[in-house]
């Protein structure tokens, strides 16, 4: 699934290792490659 950058959405699932919990909103900021060529990574910011 791509999504588009700065796009708010809601988490589907609890990252407790990133304080983060499912149905957080969060903005997609940025992809960032993965340095062994998997998935790219994302770069997101938790709306308070």
């Amino acid at each position: 699934m791509n999504l588009e950058l700065y796009q708010q959405v809601a988490l589907c699932r609890d990252l407790p290792e990133h304080q983060l919990r499912k149905g957080d909103l969060v903005t997609l900021i940025d992809y960032v490659p993965h340095p062994t060529g998997d998935e790219a990574l994302t770069s997101l910011n938790r709306e308070d």
